[in-house]
């Protein structure tokens, strides 16, 4: 980003000697992506587990959700259905 923002590149006097001429257009600023961050530590928890142990010896319930059932071409209304509910809460249908 140091490049686009040097002067002599905004004139467009540059040449690819501006990289060697210059490397003080390389020295960058730690990010403060808290947002990515968090976001590799979510993956790394997902992929590899949690890296602290619980706070309790319980086990999580194995509990399966009843479905309701469905009949032969009943599944696209339910899409439909679904899309069209979201799209009227102001939910993205594509989350």
């Amino acid at each position: 980003m140091n490049v686009l923002q040097s002067e002599r590149f905004l004139s467009g006097n540059v040449d690819t000697y501006i990289i060697d001429e210059n490397p003080e257009l390389f020295k960058f600023q730690p990010s403060q992506n808290r947002a990515q961050k968090l976001l590799h530590y979510l993956g790394n928890v997902m992929v590899n587990g949690a890296l602290t142990p619980l706070a309790t010896t319980l086990q999580p319930a194995k509990l399966r959700p009843a479905l309701p059932p469905i009949t032969a071409g009943q599944h696209h209304s339910l899409i439909i259905t679904t899309v069209a509910a979201n799209d009227l809460n102001g939910n993205s249908s594509t989350d």
